[in-house]
This record gives C-alpha cells, sequence and structure tokens, in this order.
C-alpha cells in the first residue's frame, strides 16, 4: 500500500501536517512546482497518477467524503 499526497501549493496547511509522516516512510509528499503555483485538481492528480506506484488508484480531495470500508469493498 503506498498513500501519496500531492501539495499544490495549498494554503490550508496539509504539506506542514504530512511532512513528518513523510520523514518516517509512511507517506509520500509530493510537490506542485509549477512556477505559476496552484496548478489545479487536475493537475495535481495527473502528477500523483504518474507516480504512483501501485495497480489500484484511489483519488481523493480534502472535501471528499466515503464509507470506511468503501477501500475493503
Amino acid at each position: 500500500d503506498e498513500v501519496l499526497v500531492v501539495d499544490d501549493a495549498s494554503d490550508d496547511g496539509m504539506s506542514d501536517v504530512v511532512r513528518p509522516l513523510a520523514r518516517l516512510g509512511r507517506v509520500r509528499l509530493l510537490r506542485n512546482t509549477s512556477a505559476s503555483g496552484r496548478a489545479g485538481r487536475p493537475s495535481a492528480t495527473n502528477l500523483g497518477l504518474r507516480l504512483a506506484r501501485g495497480e489500484i488508484v484511489v483519488s481523493l480531495d480534502a472535501d471528499t467524503t466515503f464509507d470506511r470500508s468503501m477501500l475493503r469493498r
């Protein structure tokens, strides 16, 4: 299993929360390096898809919600 977090230059502080987990190797923190700053959800998703190593990918955003057992099912 792999967890990727794509930071698209947001200002919500998520990269600060994720950074310690990335240092421990529990997640991979990817950063948008676009000179224009935020490139939006499609760009962030495409970056994550390009760099994901798994066969099955679940993409979600900060406001995504789903049932606790969704991934298992």
